[in-house]
């Protein structure tokens, strides 16, 4: 924002700035008056930068530091007893300390420390010829400490905003300051602290014997997880400013201090999350005939679900709207003195659902040598594969109500009624609405599973070439999804009054609804090492589909209605070819050109090499969204109607998404658009590198390397800066992936 728009004139915005408590007349010329500036605004502007590029589409720019230090250290042993006997043992050591900029110099930037041990110890005992027993022990340590740029310093208190944790370990800067609607302003905000400490001990033990054609392995291994974990939200607060008030423009709501979504944290402390898993594993390696080898195999798995050391966990029962805890949760007062009215109850076990014991995943694999020879190999396999539920996602069932106290708010669709005060006193926690995240208490959660199959053919022609065609595919069912159940329909009216359950803000279900699918046709040529030269082509078509996985999808845009989710998965990628290559330049001592020149023109021209790797691949899939709540359905992702493709003939970084293939839909309804249905940029590039290597004697040998990345400087484009059709930057790309780069390096062997 320039400084006239942060003094209240807005008149470059076109759109009429409307004053939602004078029954939305426009303000005057577009201009805020300055006594209706609000004092957090003023102040918090202070960490957003001035414009200092005139013209263009951006009117900021700034190279911003970000730092990286690490320290590695690595112990190993290896002794062998005797003949039988031996062991290995190893035990490392890293610390990376990293600091990453913001989008602006003060503010947004974030500190992490991140330190790991891990130790182990493998014994490998000889029983006879055809037996042979591997055992190993091990642990590993995990540490993070993550904070904002502005940790420890209270500027969001000294700002004036009140209902956000007061502990010195928390203040800082708000974690989201949202008003990009309408205007195209840069948001900015600072990630919660965040604490992590991990231990995850190990046993693992495995068995191989032949026996005529035969390989058998089989074993076990049991692991356990413990975890000591901070990890929420909006410890300062999170605002949005959509334009629902003003007529669209989300920076005029800002300075007079209306969001349209608030959101705190209070109370939030460790939570103690542990788990353990048990495995057991056949596999026999059969060799049928000389022609034919059959590889077969069953693997069982049992990931118990996550217990907490303290019961700080939840669930939620979607008939009776009660919060169900585990029997060992020690819930103090809180539902007794603060919230008589929220419905709880404690399960008969520690555990959120029911541990499955029937999880197995059976394997087949066949390689076959066709024809008697050995210049055509098929081979095909199948097999299922067990997912572990993610611990992160379980373990965050405990920033419920009595452990956390996260309040969320979603404004009046009339007259606004959120400010900077977030509540978070005693009289506000008895009528307000908490945001739980939690899993569905019909313990009905299932471990994901995974089929894969792949059908392949491979052909060797001449003495050095190798092409090969595969069919690769899986599909996933049972896998993690995260659901925003209290999802109340589009319609008039406040939110609060219009929820299935109106104690509860939104409720983000930890279930297991998700679905995949994967389909490719992978081909390769490959030239093996023959007159210095090798070689090596590679492309996929394929198609990735899914309804949801937690990383891919959130907060659906109709409950009622998750087909309509279903669609190209985030990383799709359609197309994508590789091809690298090495040439061994023929010059110097056993070479074609320049063998027998003498021994310092030996050394200047021998031992050079080239190889190149380029890369072409499609672009990944974008969803279509659209700020200010049409639906009036606050925990959403509204998606608009769409009535084009949305793709553009011939893109530019100014148009690269047709932005009149999609519209507002009616006040109260959904948009008829589907999931991702937009294309980001694909990749172009090229990398050359260039070495040579001199030996120094016997023992001794120096090599140097000069290094080209993206050789032809083409630029990569990233994806557009927004996919909100009722921004001004929808479409609109502002950022590249690196230039040419040079890196020089030389080694010395010894």
């Amino acid at each position: 924002p320039t400084e006239a728009n942060r003094a209240g004139n807005l008149s470059s915005f076109a759109t009429a700035i409307r004053d939602p408590f004078n029954g939305g007349t426009p303000f005057a010329g577009n201009i805020i008056p300055a006594a209706r500036i609000t004092g957090v605004a003023k102040n918090l502007l202070a960490y957003f930068a001035l414009p200092n590029v005139v013209g263009g589409r951006n009117n900021y720019y700034a190279s911003l530091p970000v730092t990286s230090n690490l320290d590695l250290g690595i112990i190993k042993i290896d002794h062998r007893f005797s003949d039988r006997d031996a062991i290995y043992g190893r035990y490392a050591i890293n610390q990376t300390d990293n600091f990453t900029s913001g989008a602006m110099p003060l503010a947004g930037g974030s500190r992490n420390s991140e330190g790991a041990h891990g130790a182990t110890i493998n014994w490998t005992h000889l029983f006879s010829a055809t037996r042979l027993n591997v055992f190993a022990v091990s642990y590993n340590r995990f540490i993070q400490d993550a904070f904002g740029q502005n940790s420890g310093t209270p500027i969001a208190a000294q700002a004036g905003i009140r209902g956000i944790s007061e502990n010195p370990r928390d203040v800082g800067f708000p974690e989201s300051v949202n008003f990009s609607a309408g205007t195209a302003f840069a948001s900015l905000g600072e990630m919660s602290t965040r604490i992590r400490r991990m231990n995850t001990y190990q046993i693992q033990d495995s068995m191989t014997f032949t026996r005529a054609s035969h390989t058998v392995k089989f074993g076990g291994e049991v692991r356990a997880v413990q975890a000591n974990v901070l990890q929420t939200s909006a410890l300062q607060g999170s605002f949005t400013f959509n334009g629902q008030y003003t007529g669209g423009n989300g920076f005029a709501e800002y300075l007079l201090g209306i969001p349209s979504a608030t959101g705190t944290s209070l109370n939030a402390g460790l939570i103690y999350p542990r788990r353990k898993n048990y495995a057991l594993f056949i596999q026999d390696d059969w060799k049928a005939t000389p022609n034919l080898t059959v590889n077969a195999g069953m693997r069982w798995e049992l990931n118990m679900p996550v217990t907490d050391a303290r019961g700080q966990l939840s669930s939620f029962d979607h008939r009776t709207g009660e919060i169900v805890f585990p029997a060992n949760a020690n819930l103090g007062d809180f539902y007794t003195r603060v919230r008589p009215d929220l419905k709880v109850r404690k399960s008969d076990s520690n555990y959120l659902y029911d541990p499955k014991y029937t999880t197995f995943g059976p394997r087949l694999g066949l390689a076959w040598r066709a024809f008697g020879n050995n210049r055509t190999v098929l081979r095909a396999g199948a097999g299922f594969f067990i997912l572990s539920p993610e611990m992160n996602s379980e373990q965050n069932t405990g920033n419920s109500p009595p452990f956390q106290l996260r309040i969320d708010a979603t404004g009046n669709a009339g007259v606004p009624n959120l400010n900077w005060i977030l509540g978070g006193d005693t009289s506000s926690l008895k009528t307000a609405q908490f945001g739980i995240f939690t899993m569905n208490a019909d313990r009905s959660f299932r471990p994901g599973r995974v089929m894969e199959w792949m059908a392949e053919v491979q052909r060797e022609f001449g003495s050095s070439w190798v092409v090969k065609a595969a069919y690769v595919a899986n599909r996933g069912v049972h896998l993690d999804s995260h659901l925003v159940r209290n999802q109340l329909p589009p319609g008039a009216g406040a939110a609060a009054t219009r929820r299935i359950f109106p104690q509860f803000a939104r409720i983000r279900s930890y279930e297991s609804d998700g679905w995949s699918s994967y389909q490719s046709l992978q081909t390769s040529v490959e030239k093996r090492l023959g007159y210095g030269i090798t070689f090596f082509s590679g492309y996929t078509l394929a198609k990735n589909m899914d309804f949801g996985w937690t990383q891919d999808i959130c907060c659906q845009q109709n409950i009622d209605n998750l087909a309509a989710e279903k669609a190209l998965a985030s990383q799709n990628q359609k197309h994508r070819w590789t091809a690298n290559g090495i040439y061994e330049l023929p010059f110097g001592k056993g070479k074609r050109f320049g063998g027998n020149s003498g021994a310092l023109v030996s050394k200047l021209i021998e031992g050079w090499r080239v190889g190149v790797l380029l890369t072409v691949a499609s672009g990944f899939p974008g969803n279509p969204s659209i700020s200010g709540n049409p639906d009036n359905v606050p925990d959403n992702t509204d998606r608009p109607n769409r009535i084009g493709s949305g793709s553009v003939d011939n893109p530019t970084i100014d148009r690269w998404w047709d932005a009149t293939a999609f519209q507002k839909q009616a006040l109260y309804t959904f948009g008829n658009s589907g999931r991702n249905v937009l294309t980001a940029p694909g990749t172009h590039s090229a990398n050359l590198v260039t070495s040579k290597s001199t030996t120094l004697g016997e023992r001794k040998r120096l090599e140097f390397r000069a290094e080209f990345f993206n050789f032809t400087n083409t630029p990569n484009w990233s994806a557009p800066s927004t996919t909100d059709i009722s921004n001004p930057n929808f479409g609109k790309i502002f950022g590249a992936a690196a230039p040419r780069e040079m890196q020089l390096g030389m080694k010395i062997y010894f």
